[in-house]
C-alpha cells in the first residue's frame, strides 16, 4: 500500500515538472508557514513547515538535491538550466517499470 502511494506520488512530482527550465525567482516568505527550526546551515526562516510543489520552485540543474522547503529559491537572470533531475528519475522509473510510456 505505502510503495503505491509513493510510486503515485512520484508520478504526480514529474507531471508537475515545469517544461520551461529558464531561470526565474520564488518568493514564498510572504505566502507560507516559516519552519521554527533552522535551515542545514543553521539559518532561521529560510524553510516552509510545509512541502513546497516541484512546480512552484525554481529550476536547478539537479531539483532532487535542492531543499523542498527552502523560501526562496532562483534567480531571475534568464539562464536555461537543463533538466538532468527530471530526465533521471523519468528514465529511472521507465526502467524498473514504475512508468510506463504511455504515463
Amino acid at each position: 500500500m505505502r510503495a503505491t502511494v509513493c510510486i503515485t506520488s512520484s508520478r504526480r512530482t514529474l507531471q508537475l515538472y515545469p517544461e520551461d527550465q529558464t531561470s526565474r525567482r520564488f518568493d514564498h516568505s510572504g505566502r507560507l508557514r516559516h519552519s521554527l527550526w533552522p535551515d542545514r546551515f543553521g539559518r532561521y526562516d529560510r524553510q516552509s513547515v510545509e512541502l513546497i510543489p516541484i512546480d512552484q520552485r525554481a529550476p536547478h540543474i539537479f531539483i532532487w538535491q535542492e531543499p523542498p522547503r527552502s523560501m526562496v529559491t532562483g534567480a531571475d537572470d534568464q539562464t536555461c538550466i537543463a533538466p538532468v533531475g527530471y530526465l533521471l528519475a523519468y528514465w529511472y522509473g521507465r526502467f524498473h517499470n514504475l512508468i510506463k510510456e504511455t504515463d
